[in-house]
């Protein structure tokens, strides 16, 4: 596995993607689809691409997805870790919401459809699993081989906020990607981004339990939304987010020290920000390049037509 193949597989996967959102967009297969079905679409879109990648690799299942052990204390710091995190992802999210919806809540709603176990079981397990296995698993690994920690940390983080193909999810998954590609680069292991992406997941689904079974009142519920949605209120929410999450990072990276310390491979963290550790190859390549720009026109395409819709309600 190597950058270049990294590059066509993400061109695969986002190409899938849009090929699968259209169909069940503009024809009848989507009013056809039960929600558990499109839970397993949404999966295959892009796990079957990563299967057959892998069958191509000519690398072991090891060496393609990082499925090393860690210690105990390890994968627990994982959850701390993550949660240092969360202020971050929270002021990325606002930040969006000034312009476009909450695509995340809007998805999970959705998926509640499908009844609160399956919902749970693919958002906070399955999904989780199966992105860790793709973004820090074999696209990371790829990019690893012919750049350096950062880089791959970066551009990895980049096409997993790109891979969810909205403004709205795309820049706090791209904070969360560089966080999950640094646990994931000092502990040499998939193990550890996969107990942190379950743990933000994990988040978002008891978010939803209270909101079905604690908050039944659905109006209250609804102007509680459209306050907190008032750019003042989303403005005050932004601003002690950002400090927060100043704080947070500052906590998160001592703790990826301390978790590097721990598995033994403190010059892994070291390496991060160390120049010496250089591009070794050509990490942009013409299949990557087209990836990210057909990710970026369809969020584009996507933001504009909210923008119309929503004119033309109002």
């Amino acid at each position: 596995m190597n950058s270049s193949k990294a590059g066509w597989l993400f061109l695969v996967i986002v190409s899938c993607f849009i090929a699968v959102e259209l169909a069940i967009s503009f024809t009848p297969v989507g009013d056809a689809l039960s929600v558990p079905a499109l839970m397993v679409i949404s999966e295959l879109t892009f796990m079957l691409p990563v299967a057959v990648c892998f069958l191509f690799s000519g690398s072991s299942a090891g060496e393609c997805f990082a499925l090393r052990g860690v210690k105990p204390s390890v994968a627990l710091l994982s959850i701390p870790y993550t949660w240092m995190v969360i202020p971050l992802t929270t002021a990325l999210n606002l930040l969006t919401l000034f312009f476009t919806d909450n695509r995340a809540s809007e998805i999970m709603n959705s998926l509640s459809g499908g009844g609160l176990f399956l919902m749970a079981l693919f958002t906070a397990v399955i999904g989780p699993v199966c992105e860790e296995l793709t973004f820090r698993g074999i696209i990371y690994t790829g990019i690893r081989k012919s750049g350096s920690a950062m880089q791959a940390i970066v551009l990895s983080g980049l096409l997993f906020g790109l891979f969810h193909m909205n403004i709205n999810q795309a820049l706090y998954a791209f904070g969360l990607g560089l966080f999950f590609g640094a646990v994931r680069e000092v502990t040499g292991s998939i193990i550890p981004p996969i107990i942190c992406h379950m743990t933000v997941n994990s988040g978002s689904v008891i978010v939803i339990i209270i909101q079905r079974y604690f908050l039944k009142d659905n109006e209250l519920l609804e102007e509680a939304t459209k306050t907190v949605l008032k750019p003042e209120t989303l403005a005050m929410g932004l601003t002690s987010d950002i400090i927060l999450a100043f704080i947070g990072v500052a906590i998160a990276l001592c703790l990826l020290a301390y978790i590097a310390r721990k598995q033994g491979n403190i010059r892994a963290f070291k390496d991060i920000v160390d120049k010496r550790d250089s591009s070794r190859g050509k990490v942009w390549g013409v299949p990557l390049w087209i990836g990210v720009s057909m990710s970026v026109a369809f969020m584009i395409a996507i933001l504009i037509l909210e923008c119309i819709l929503g004119g033309s309600s109002a």
